[in-house]
């Protein structure tokens, strides 16, 4: 059986990026009203969109971020451990690629600190690439799924690619985002796996 090509986005999917951003907040303005620390919560991507957030607070939780030796360690998992684990599993079948906009910080390259992440939770045999042009990316691996849990990454790749079967993880704040027609949403990395299975069985046993 031929292949397939995976994209799989970290933050919001893999990694609790909103958790760890969130406490950095809190740290550095401890009387933020209404601070949500729970991805599941989260009210809009834009933490603009969060109360008591002003872009400047947003700008200063970035520059404490950046300016930290290895953060993207720290972040804990959101997927559970059946999930990682069968990620590593499909590495044996398919080519798996982590598709990440993160930002630079200090101490290792941030593909790096990714990659050692994905390995310190059981996540191995997949490629890292960080890149902000998800779409051409996309594109130039010629995919045939991928999972985003930002709708604008999953228009941009649904637009840049033929035939890719792109999926958004849905949480609360991105569930009422209109998207294209042909762009399916998953409430969880197992019911994306599961539509890959989906697509392994149809090519085993065809009609």
């Amino acid at each position: 059986m031929k292949r397939l090509r995976i994209g799989i986005d970290c933050d919001g999917v893999l990694a609790d990026f909103k958790f760890a951003y969130t406490t950095e907040m809190q740290r550095l303005y401890p009387d933020v009203p209404g601070l949500v620390h729970n991805t599941s919560q989260m009210l809009g991507w834009e933490v603009t969109l969060w109360p008591g957030v002003t872009q400047e607070m947003r700008k200063a939780t970035w520059k404490f971020v950046t300016n930290s030796r290895d953060w993207w360690l720290t972040l804990a998992p959101l997927a559970n451990f059946a999930e990682r684990q069968a990620i590593t599993l499909l590495t044996q079948r398919h080519d798996v690629f982590i598709i990440t906009a993160r930002r630079d910080t200090k101490g290792y390259p941030v593909s790096h600190q990714t990659w050692r992440w994905l390995g310190n939770h059981g996540i191995h045999g997949v490629s890292v690439i960080v890149t902000e042009q998800k779409g051409l990316v996309a594109h130039a691996l010629d995919l045939d799924f991928f999972l985003d849990d930002k709708p604008s990454n999953c228009e941009e790749v649904n637009e840049a690619t033929n035939s890719c079967k792109v999926f958004l993880r849905e949480w609360n704040w991105n569930s009422r985002v209109p998207m294209n027609w042909n762009i399916g949403s998953v409430k969880s990395l197992v019911e994306f796996l599961s539509r890959i299975q989906e697509v392994e069985a149809t090519r085993d046993h065809p009609c």
